[in-house]
């Protein structure tokens, strides 16, 4: 019987003839099938207890599971906010948050950089020509080109419909215009079903001397210049 009163089976004992069992013998059946029922009763024990775990695992599994799912819903919601959806690059709020952030800042401040602004050249006529869905790929064949361009630790920015901002720690006016040059015959070389050629202005940031403003105002006058003066180049601030 189980615990609960439940009959599982009988215990049967079979000879090639017919006797009667003697009282020690009936004892030592009724041992062997209490022993029988509480195998049985370990047996169904064991069997709920791999079940309770098994259960938990799979609860743990889908908690770890759900843990991630969140973790990367969050990862994505991050990206989302801080970058460009059509580029890839940094979008302005996280520009916005670098300069919130005085590491970031103290980092910038602590060697000499150079701030890089491209405008990519007729780019109305680009849309207005080809439509909008290949001045989007125009778009993307000039942050493909920066992002080839530039290091691990430079900071690339769509910074506005059709102008980019590169941030370079650490680097030389020299080193910037070098940078500069490769971005400007990447996009040249672009593969599309048109000219697209960028304007770049430069211009170089000491620690302690210049606010990244000024550096930026700097850059952004060397951009006016380099359009000035038939755009498809790269103007150095000189001041």
């Amino acid at each position: 019987m189980s615990p609960d009163g439940h009959p599982l089976g009988t215990l049967c004992v079979l000879d090639t003839q017919p006797r009667a069992l003697s009282p020690a013998q009936a004892d030592g059946l009724a041992a062997l099938a209490r022993q029988i029922q509480h195998l049985f009763e370990l047996r169904r024990y064991a069997i709920e207890q791999r079940r309770l775990l098994s259960e938990r695992e799979a609860f743990a599994q889908q908690l770890e599971s759900a843990q991630a799912d969140l973790q990367r819903r969050h990862d994505l919601l991050q990206h989302s906010a801080s970058h460009d959806a059509l580029t890839g690059l940094l979008n302005r709020s996280a520009l916005a948050q670098l300069q919130d952030s005085p590491d970031a800042m103290q980092r910038l401040g602590r060697a000499a950089y150079t701030l890089m602004v491209i405008d990519v050249d007729h780019f109305k006529q680009v849309n207005d020509r080809h439509g909008h869905l290949l001045g989007d790929r125009a778009l993307r064949a000039v942050a493909d080109a920066v992002a080839a361009s530039i290091r691990e630790d430079d900071i690339a920015v769509r910074y506005g419909g059709e102008e980019f901002l590169v941030v370079l720690p650490g680097t030389r006016l020299a080193t910037a215009s070098e940078i500069g040059e490769r971005i400007r015959q990447r996009v040249a070389r672009s593969s599309l079903p048109f000219a697209l050629t960028v304007s770049i202005g430069v211009a170089g940031g000491e620690p302690g001397r210049d606010a990244p403003e000024q550096v930026f105002d700097r850059a952004d006058q060397a951009l006016y210049r380099a359009k000035a003066s038939g755009r498809d180049r790269l103007v150095v601030d000189d001041s």
